[in-house]
């Protein structure tokens, strides 16, 4: 990963934590829901300082000069998941953020997609898909592939434990969110970049909180 690379994604971490952190006083008893997140998105800030002192290889995939042409491609994609969820049900049902009806109330449209399509989908790709994923693989030396698997394992526990009614409720399930992730691995891995991952995972975010509310009765 590329110096320019680290501080795009490091400036977006820390300008996306700083938004939270807005949220969270505004809802701090509430506040369970929000602190994942802060705590996510701290340790990659940490993971991404520190990790290259750590691990002799990195391979961090960060967020490329192409992000905007990847971004839109990871929205194709979205679009893509979810059509294909109309024909093989369980496609793209990987859950969101749990918040309650008061919460929802006190953040209002915008606070709720900030934390369920920007902040989920940023922190979980750069947390679970980017650092884990070398992790196992420059760090513990496994083979590539058998590195996305893992990484994939561990995503779709923590959203079918995180996010188990939202999962369950749209349809989805532990394999559904680990062909999810295994998705989201391989395409950071073969564009060398979390921008279209962030969209693809966001856009999706976005269709299972608002858009099956707007377009399907």
């Amino acid at each position: 990963m590329t110096n320019e690379n680290h501080q795009r994604v490091l400036k977006l971490l820390v300008g996306l934590l700083f938004i939270l952190t807005f949220y969270f006083v505004n809802v701090r008893q509430y506040a369970f829901g929000f602190l994942i997140y802060i705590i996510m998105g701290g340790l990659s800030i940490i993971f991404y300082l520190f990790w290259g002192r750590i691990s002799k290889i990195t391979d961090l995939e960060g967020i490329g000069k192409n992000w905007i042409r990847n971004s839109f491609i990871g929205l194709g994609l979205a679009f893509t998941t979810i059509f294909l969820g109309f024909i093989v049900p369980g496609i793209g049902a990987i859950g969101t953020p749990l918040l309650s009806q008061s919460i929802g109330q006190i953040l209002g449209v915008t606070g709720i997609f900030m934390v369920v399509v920007v902040s989920a989908s940023v922190f979980e790709s750069v947390y679970i898909v980017d650092a884990l994923t070398d992790f196992f693989n420059n760090f513990l030396g496994l083979n590539k592939i058998i590195s996305v698997i893992l990484m994939a394992l561990i995503g779709s526990a923590f959203h079918f434990f995180a996010y188990q009614q939202n999962l369950q409720s749209a349809g989805g399930s532990f394999l559904s969110a680990f062909v999810m992730f295994a998705l989201f691995g391989a395409w950071a891995e073969y564009q060398n970049d979390l921008s279209g991952v962030i969209t693809w995972h966001g856009g999706i975010n976005w269709w299972l909180e608002f858009g099956k509310k707007i377009f399907v009765v």
